[in-house]
């Protein structure tokens, strides 16, 4: 169980890690300090990927309850970045000139 909980969140990180890098690459008209902001958001989660990594081989009795805790968390807020960066995008690919 431990596993696939660790193994859902580094998935979904590393899905909206893929779509920031895509953000920062395409030609999104982004001000210097956003494109900023999009850069040490991607290094931060990047990091935080490599650590749900670490989780994802370890067996749940391995794991202490604070790291359990803080591992769930980034999965449900993962999901919020993702759903967050989906819609980003889709208003842009849209004409839309303002994030939802």
């Amino acid at each position: 169980m431990a596993e696939m909980v660790a193994s859902a969140a580094a998935s979904a990180m590393g899905s909206f890690i893929g779509k920031l890098a895509a953000m920062l690459g395409e030609n999104y008209q982004l001000a210097g300090k956003v494109r900023r902001g999009i850069r040490s958001l991607k290094d931060e989660l990047s990091t935080m990927d490599a650590v749900l990594q670490e989780l994802a081989e370890k067996d749940d009795d391995q794991i202490d309850g604070q790291t359990k805790d803080w591992r769930n968390k980034v999965r449900e807020l993962s999901l919020d970045i993702e759903d967050c960066i989906d819609r980003f995008m889709l208003n842009r690919s849209h004409g839309g000139s303002k994030a939802n």
